[in-house]
């Protein structure tokens, strides 16, 4: 999911136990940073709720144990239109070195989260 390939994708297990939310992505960065958003792109191989998040948090941290609540919303409309959605916080994150993704709720409730690619916008 940030490796800058749209074919490829994270996804949450579906081989054994159904999973349940939440879900998380983590992504360690070389250097502490700013960000003022983040943007998602759903899977793009086929246009199922399967791992479609619909409801999200975004947390950030300096040590990846203390985490700061930076945003939480919905995206919608994702089964009819996959295309990449963009989030802006309302305060940037002045210095951050872990960035956490939280899958709240899937599209149609499905118990699944994934994604294409998560990019992280540079303050």
């Amino acid at each position: 999911a940030v490796d800058g390939d749209s074919n490829t994708y994270w996804h949450t297990s579906w081989n054994k136990e159904i999973p349940v939310h939440p879900h998380t992505f983590t992504i360690e960065l070389p250097k502490v940073t700013g960000i003022k958003g983040f943007t998602y792109l759903p899977r793009q191989d086929r246009r199922v709720p399967d791992s479609m998040v619909e409801a999200w948090k975004v947390e950030v941290s300096l040590n990846g144990k203390s985490w700061k609540l930076a945003a939480k919303g919905e995206f919608g409309n994702l089964l009819n239109d996959p295309s990449q959605r963009i989030h802006l916080f309302k305060r940037k994150a002045n210095r951050v070195k872990y960035f956490r993704f939280t899958s709240l709720r899937g599209a149609q409730d499905k118990p699944y989260a994934g994604a294409a690619e998560i990019e992280l916008l540079a303050k």
